[in-house]
């Protein structure tokens, strides 16, 4: 179910505290859910998932010691109505390969990243899809492979350009893993450098998570205290800065999570607080290159222990932070609408109750269209879906226009008097005047719906 509530941000000068309207809180994600997708063996694990207009595509590795077990990526296609499955795709390294699809890139609708850190130190395949199958293009494993490198564990791509992190990778003795940077040319994909820090002893497994953008990378640890920055300059790409806290010494896991979009980065602390909640950051890059801080999200529910930040993801002017709770209740996917300037509002989360007969989150895609989730529940893993209409994220935009206008009250009224089951818009099984009075204050109160 979807719960709206309060958040807390701030910047470097003050906070604030948002309230969310209250009509906003009937509004279920049973509303935008579209289906949901279990795996074919029950025992594989989702660990990363990515849209691709209507393709969706599901790393499925294996969790076990098993060393014949095999990793895919199952690709999926929606047909207008349906998710239907399309292919699966299989290591083309079959002695090694129960890690293939941990994480996973693609590049336009063709051409796909897959990396498989297990792989004797880490291997990041090139798929090619040539309308009947997906075939090897390419492979990129580093020169000098440390074993317990687990080169490939996070990859990023945009561009021409790739970078792919190391978190295990310990061949400049510094104990902080490697990111290498690629580009891509006529001949494949050509190394240009390694990335590692020799001023920071402290800090174990650095490069734990990686973003690129159009002209700015970033990169993250799992247990440090900042994080790093990258401009491309010319034909280089070279460092900008430290992403860092106020309180250094308050950070718990801050890099867990990165993300880049638009001018922007957020990076996840996905145990910070008082009660190791989570918190993500967010930053700006100035016109010199430099990403400065601006403001932070909290999740809006005191519940504690969780893991808010473990994976963040974001379509036009929404972002979107997974909260991974574990063994304390049930994944959240937080929803947070950007307003104008630095202002970012809580809009609504997507709880998975434990209740229900479907996978917990774990990893989360978005883009114009849908909400994905993968997850595990029990024994079985798989994906759910939510769609991301006009409609969904904005009940007042009846006619999924883009804006609200009384157009919206006539259609909501049209499909209420021919008993249309998308009139019951507070979603009780029921069409009666409660759906028009609960529409009619969404709608008074609702303002611009605009992406």
């Amino acid at each position: 179910m979807s719960r709206i509530g309060k958040s807390y941000r701030g910047s470097a000068r003050n906070v604030i505290v948002f309230i969310a309207l209250g009509w906003q809180a009937a509004f279920t994600a049973a509303q935008c859910l579209d289906d949901t997708i279990l795996s074919d063996d029950g025992t594989s694990t989702h660990h990363d998932i990515e849209l691709l207009g209507d393709t969706l595509f599901v790393g499925a590795h294996w969790e076990t010691s098993d060393l014949g077990a095999r990793g895919v990526v199952r690709v999926y296609t929606h047909d207008g109505q349906d998710w239907i499955k399309t292919g699966e795709i299989a290591s083309p390294n079959s002695a090694f390969a129960r890690e293939f699809g941990y994480d996973i890139e693609p590049i336009d609708a063709t051409h796909l990243l897959v990396s498989d850190p297990g792989d004797d130190g880490g291997v990041v395949w090139e798929l090619e899809y040539t309308g009947t199958e997906w075939v090897l293009l390419d492979q990129i494993r580093p020169d000098n492979p440390d074993y317990f490198a687990r080169f490939g564990h996070s990859i990023a791509a945009w561009g021409n350009a790739l970078v792919i992190g190391a978190p295990g990778d310990d061949s400049f003795d510094t104990g902080q893993g490697v990111v290498s940077l690629y580009e891509r040319d006529s001949d494949g994909w050509d190394f240009k450098r390694r990335f590692a820090q020799r001023d920071l002893d402290d800090i174990d497994f650095l490069w734990w998570s990686v973003d690129i953008g159009d002209e700015i990378a970033v990169v993250g640890g799992w247990s440090g205290s900042l994080a790093y920055s990258y401009s491309h300059s010319g034909s280089n790409w070279v460092r900008k800065g430290r992403l860092t806290l106020d309180d250094p010494d308050s950070a718990q896991r801050f890099g867990r999570g990165v993300h880049i979009f638009a001018d922007s980065a957020a990076v996840s602390d996905s145990q910070a607080g008082l009660d190791y909640t989570g918190r993500v950051y967010l930053y700006h890059t100035n016109r010199s290159g430099e990403i400065k801080p601006y403001a932070y999200l909290d999740p809006w529910f005191d519940d504690q222990n969780t893991e808010f930040g473990t994976d963040i993801t974001s379509r036009n002017n929404w972002l979107l932070v997974q909260d991974s709770q574990g063994v304390s209740g049930p994944d959240i996917t937080y929803v947070f609408r950007h307003e104008l300037d630095d202002l970012w509002l809580p809009y609504l989360a997507i709880e998975q109750d434990e209740s229900d007969n479907q996978p917990r989150f774990r990893d989360i895609a978005a883009n114009d269209d849908w909400l994905a989730a993968a997850g595990q529940m029990g024994s079985d893993s798989g994906v759910i879906l939510h769609s991301l209409r006009p409609r969904c994220l904005c009940p007042a935009d009846f006619n999924e226009d883009g804006s609200i206008n009384p157009a919206d009250v006539l259609a909501f009224l049209n499909a209420w008097n021919a008993g249309d089951d998308a009139a019951d818009v507070n979603q009780d099984g029921s069409l009666d005047t409660r759906d028009v009075v609960w529409f009619l204050q969404v709608w008074g109160q609702a303002g611009s719906c605009e992406n």
